[in-house]
């Protein structure tokens, strides 16, 4: 019974700071007492597993349009208090149990940096089809572009050919292997931070030709 009524407090505030009119909720929270009641319900009740599979998709974004970049921000900030073994055990619990779990190549992203001098090499999941006639050179952190602590999905899609493409498990696996955790710290941004950093994008001398009306709102519905 109090576990329950636990979880159902921990998803009521979480959708709480989700909703876009809500989003400066979590800084008017005492921290400490929220991440108390955060760890706390993540060790009890293994919630994280259930909102890692419910990130939104990033694949096929010009046409399923799913991948909304707050979701992600809010899962990096738990997973980063939950600190390097804890979140990587969740991870790894998610990637063994749903084969699809593609949204890990993005948390990867996220959440490691190169080690030293060493590559930190991007997912093995096909030929990206990048907007605004760019390339692989222009995004070292493909299949995003962190901007501000934002992280901006900058391809079409993925082709793939001949071999299977590697799996959420073994890219986390090879990211804990050979890569650091990110000394980044994510935090919660409100609408207007979110607008800045996606302005920041389409403004970004990166790009080959200007934007066409599609690639613009491919970025701008990241946002929304």
């Amino acid at each position: 019974m109090i576990l329950a009524m636990l979880n159902l407090l921990l998803q009521s505030f979480i959708a709480r700071i989700l909703c876009r009119r809500n989003v400066e909720l979590l800084r008017a929270v005492n921290s400490k007492q929220f991440l108390i009641l955060f760890l706390f319900i993540i060790m009890v009740s293994g919630c994280t597993n259930h909102s890692l599979e419910q990130l939104p998709h990033f694949q096929d974004i010009s046409y399923k349009h799913e991948f909304k970049v707050e979701p992600y921000i809010c899962t990096a900030v738990a997973l980063q208090k939950m600190g390097f073994e804890h979140a990587c055990q969740d991870m790894l619990m998610v990637a063994k149990r749903e084969n699809d779990s593609e949204q890990l190549y993005v948390l990867c992203r996220m959440l490691f940096q190169k080690r030293g001098t060493s590559e930190f090499r991007r997912p093995w999941i096909g030929g990206a089809v990048f907007l605004g006639g760019t390339d692989y050179s222009d995004w070292p952190l493909e299949p995003i572009e962190l901007v501000d602590g934002v992280p901006f999905v900058i391809s079409r899609g993925y082709t793939v050919h001949g071999a299977l493409p590697e799996s959420p498990e073994a890219y986390l696996k090879y990211c804990i292997t050979n890569c650091d955790w990110n000394a980044f710290q994510y935090q919660v941004k409100s609408r207007d931070e979110l607008n800045q950093a996606l302005n920041k994008l389409l403004i970004s001398t990166k790009w080959k030709h200007p934007l066409e009306y599609q690639e613009h709102e491919i970025l701008a519905g990241q946002v929304k």
